[in-house]
């Protein structure tokens, strides 16, 4: 019995081997072939059984048949330069959507920038004439309005669902002339920011907040509708990614479409329609994104030196927490400067070594420090004994030119957010309590990942609206952070900070998003009437309290020269301002003045 068990299984296997010789290959081949059809049925019968598949597909045809009548396709005429005495002129296309029953088309600003006719198709081929109802180039939205009469408005979807990664989307569009063209894929990000909306002179000044989705987008797609699966508008198709360095309109799909998130689109569609002037709101920050480095938030504090910054201070050491602050940056160790924390030791071991009997057993330290109340900041000298030199290694510290996350780790914060480096005492989130050195991580439940969100996601806003941001805090003495959320009811935000120009008709009595309370031009008479001496220019005779300017002039003083070229009137002071952008000055516009006392003095006018 052991010895069959053991030599069963090697018959049968020799059995298998002579049926399969005596059967031959064409019965093989026989057997195989009814497998294969047996396989192929069953898939067949699932298939148009039950089958997954056809409700996807039905899916989609009802998508498309949802959002057809809502998408148009647009024309846009530009005229050209004349040659040899024939004028030309040049025709490009895109799409839109209707946005409602009243004839309003949306459609990206870049579509029909400069054109002087416009042409919508409908779905039906139906040509209307369409008029500018307005624009806002730094969101690159714009609205158009056709006659009314069977119209589809598109359904848009809630703001309040949020876009999610891996959510199916739709993207209609006429790409390369393809008019009525739809393309699926998925959301493969948020919050992109890319740098495609500029201004006249290719600088970076659009609000910018894509959504990132791999459903193809070719040129022709702008302006037209992104959709959810149930055929919701939650964006609009705006640009394609097509290189590392390459972000534009005119490149061909490689895999990164951009749109104009819903939550961006309405506000600023709704104000066109209702007023043609788009209103945006206003922190009154600035912030600097965990990438950048320490140096470049304490510049936005007005310090331009070396040294390092002070970042935790054991809580133990409580002389040391009685002479530093936390954010105190260390310039200088008895005169000497101080680029690392390794030097700032051995100077001050130097330092001590050559103290006399006649002195006293302390060396000197000089910190700068941003007074957070006060909006500024100044050098300070410490006393520091000698005996509490060695305690100096417990301190932590960062250089300058180390990325800002080092610094925030250090301090116990390892998420998300953006630094808050400035908070103008005058803005809305300074009265509501942001302070100099908060961490914004969400606004109104959205996260904020990089400076550029935040300004996109507070511009989508109005003023007056309500802005909840959620705040981490670090408190020195603690030694811990802490997390808050605050209600900043918004500020109107100004030409001048929106686009970085100047409006020499608007701004011909203030620029307060420089310092410039009020001004006018000096006059002889004016002079003779204040009791001032006369010099030919612009008579500053308020400025806005704890901005930069009113740090560097004084009330009553002149403006003698912009650039080094010199002004007599506002009209000139404007002129030459309104050629620069000021969102490209890094170290602001250089300025002469003459104060009231007579001496003379620079300045740097930056947008505050």
């Amino acid at each position: 019995m052991r010895k069959f068990s053991t030599l069963g299984p090697a018959v049968l296997v020799l059995l298998t081997a002579v049926v399969v010789l005596i059967a031959g290959p064409a019965t093989i081949r026989e057997l195989t072939f009814a497998q294969t059809s047996a396989r192929v049925f069953q898939a067949s019968e699932r298939l148009n059984h039950d089958n997954v598949l056809e409700q996807v597909n039905q899916a989609y045809r009802d998508i498309a048949t949802l959002m057809e009548p809502s998408v148009v396709h647009i024309s846009a005429r530009r005229p050209m330069p004349e040659l040899r005495g024939f004028r030309t002129a040049s025709t490009s296309t895109g799409s839109g959507w209707v946005y409602d029953e009243d004839g309003h088309i949306v459609t990206n600003y870049h579509v029909i920038e400069g054109a002087d006719a416009i042409e919508v198709q409908l779905y039906t081929g139906d040509i209307r004439p369409a008029e500018i109802i307005g624009s806002d180039p730094l969101t690159d939205i714009a609205v158009l309005k056709i006659p009314s009469g069977r119209l589809h408005a598109a359904s848009r979807a809630d703001v309040r669902d949020p876009v999610v990664r891996g959510d199916m989307v739709f993207a209609f569009g006429s790409p390369f002339d393809f008019r009525f063209s739809m393309s699926s894929g998925v959301v493969s990000g948020k919050g992109r920011s890319v740098g495609v909306i500029r201004n006249q002179f290719g600088m970076r000044t659009g609000y910018e907040n894509f959504i990132q989705v791999d459903a193809a987008i070719n040129p022709g797609n702008s302006g037209g509708p992104l959709t959810n699966h149930r055929g919701e508008v939650i964006g609009m198709n705006t640009a394609i990614a097509t290189a590392p360095r390459s972000t534009n309109e005119e490149g061909q799909f490689s895999g990164v479409g951009l749109a104009i998130p819903l939550d961006m689109i309405e506000p600023v569609v709704n104000q066109l329609i209702t007023t043609g002037v788009v209103e945006k709101g206003f922190l009154g920050i600035n912030v600097a994104d965990r990438t950048m480095l320490v140096g470049e938030a304490y510049v936005t504090r007005g310090y331009r030196g070396r040294g390092i910054v002070i970042t935790r201070i054991d809580s133990n050491r409580t002389e040391l927490m009685e002479r530093f602050e936390h954010g105190d940056v260390l310039v200088s160790v008895d005169g000497a400067s101080v680029s690392s924390f390794e030097q700032a030791i051995e100077l001050a071991h130097e330092a001590a070594g050559q103290l006399s009997d006649d002195d006293q057993d302390a060396i000197t330290l000089t910190v700068w420090r941003f007074d957070v109340e006060a909006d500024a900041g100044r050098h300070r000298q410490i006393s520091l004994p000698v005996d509490l030199i060695s305690d100096l290694s417990t301190v932590r510290t960062v250089r300058l030119d180390e990325p800002i996350s080092r610094m925030l780790e250090q301090m116990g914060f390892y998420n998300q957010g953006v630094l808050v480096s400035r908070a103008d005492r005058n803005g809305p989130a300074f009265g509501a309590g942001v302070r100099v050195g908060d961490v914004v991580t969400h606004v109104n439940e959205t996260p904020v990942m990089q400076l550029t969100q935040l300004q996109s996601v507070i511009t989508s806003l109005m003023p007056d609206d309500i802005a909840t941001l959620d705040v981490w805090r670090y408190d020195g003495e603690r030694q811990l952070g802490d997390t808050m959320q605050i209600d900043v009811p918004l500020a109107r935000l100004d030409q001048v900070r929106m686009t970085g120009q100047i409006d020499p008709q608007r701004n011909r009595n203030a620029i307060e998003s420089l310092g410039i309370a009020r001004m006018r031009t000096f006059t002889e008479s004016y002079a003779e009437e204040v009791n001032l001496r006369f010099h030919p220019g612009v008579l500053v005779e308020e400025l806005v309290p704890g901005s930069p300017l009113s740090r560097q002039i004084r009330r009553g003083a002149v403006i003698v020269s912009v650039m080094e070229t010199p002004i007599s009137d506002v009209d000139e002071f404007l002129e030459i301002l309104s050629s620069v952008n000021l969102h490209g000055t890094r170290n602001g516009v250089r300025i002469a003045v003459i104060n009231p006392d007579g001496s003379h003095a620079t300045a740097r006018l930056r947008i505050q």
